[in-house]
């Protein structure tokens, strides 16, 4: 009988060792493809995401494009109404100098009747 415990425990032992050898294997197996599975949604998650940061940066461009024409447009404008004030200013200059002469005039003439009438 004892002769049989030995064989029992000799053959446990042997199915208690390969059992933790295929439960190793199994563990190496599971951790491996985990591993490969989070490395592939990883990379489609890095993929998704340049893709939309190169969305972003693409609408960002266009509105710094936006942005620039309606300022150039409103420097533009400003420029052209400067420009045309300056012209004004010019012509009430004018206009303001003849005025003048023609004031200065008209006291000479004004005066040269008030002496004339003494």
């Amino acid at each position: 009988m004892s002769d049989t415990i030995a064989k029992a425990n000799t053959l446990g032992s042997a199915i208690n060792n390969w059992f933790k050898i295929g439960a190793i294997i199994l563990f190496i197996i599971g951790g491996a493809y985990l591993t490969y599975y989070q490395i592939q949604s990883n990379t489609a998650a890095n993929a998704r995401q340049d893709t939309e940061v190169k969305d972003i940066l693409e609408m960002m461009q266009r509105e710094f494009e936006i942005w620039g024409d309606r300022s150039d447009k409103r420097y533009k404008r400003a420029m052209e109404e400067a420009t045309e004030l300056r012209d004004n200013q010019k012509a009430l200059w004018k206009e303001v100098t003849q005025l003048k002469i023609d004031l200065s005039f008209m006291k000479g003439r004004q005066y040269e009747q008030d002496k004339n009438r003494k």
